[in-house]
C-alpha cells in the first residue's frame, strides 16, 4: 500500500487570497520525490483550506509537508495538528 504525502501550501479562499501563487515550492519538493521513489508514494498538493481539510477528514495522509511563510504560519500550524 501506498503511503500518502500531502504538500500543502495553504490560503484562505476568499475573494482576494492571501497568497495567490502557485505552490512551486511543493511541486518541485514533490516532483523530485517522484523522481526519486516513483510510485511508491500517492502525492497530492494543495493550495485552499477547504480541499485540504476534506482530503484530509476522508483519506488522513501519512505524512503532511506545509509551506510555511508570515502570512500563512497560524493556518499552517492548524493544519498540521
Amino acid at each position: 500500500m501506498k503511503k500518502k504525502i500531502y504538500f500543502a501550501d495553504l490560503t484562505y479562499k476568499t475573494s482576494i487570497p492571501s497568497s495567490d501563487c502557485m505552490p512551486l515550492g511543493c511541486g518541485y519538493v514533490a516532483a523530485y520525490a517522484n523522481k526519486l521513489y516513483g510510485d511508491k508514494f500517492d502525492i497530492k498538493i494543495f493550495k485552499y483550506t477547504d480541499e485540504f481539510f476534506k482530503a484530509v477528514e476522508a483519506n488522513p495522509p501519512d505524512i503532511f509537508a506545509g509551506s510555511c511563510y508570515v502570512w500563512n504560519k497560524n493556518l499552517v500550524l492548524l493544519a498540521s495538528k
